[in-house]
């Protein structure tokens, strides 16, 4: 689950444990009724809170979203560096340099 943590963490806000569905579209980038639709669907994974005629909260755990970040990512980050190289291979050897320099001045996580 640390590979989940490390490849998403840029995406969910830092100690954020729990989210709405509201919160959880704005981190996907989608509608809450579609976050809604996958929890109903078990795309999604959490809690629903209140039942009847009583308006539901959808309550999804972090590690779930970071779940469907991965199961839903059309690759894995292996394929991206491998791409990110490909493409730097194409630069001019001052990009390149500026590239480098920017890439060891990251912190690593």
């Amino acid at each position: 689950m640390n590979a989940l943590k490390d490849a998403y963490a840029d995406y969910l806000p830092a100690g954020q444990k729990w989210f709405t569905a509201k919160e959880a579209a704005h981190v996907l980038g989608k509608s809450p009724q579609y976050v809604r639709n996958c929890f109903d669907s078990g795309r999604i994974m959490g809690h629903c809170m209140g039942s009847g005629e009583e308006r539901h909260t959808y309550m999804i755990p972090r590690h779930a979203l970071e779940l469907y970040l991965a199961e839903t990512a059309n690759y894995c980050t292996e394929d991206l560096a491998a791409r990110v190289l490909r493409l730097a291979k194409c630069l001019s050897p001052e990009l390149r340099l500026q590239l480098a320099s920017r890439l060891s001045a990251m912190p690593c996580r």
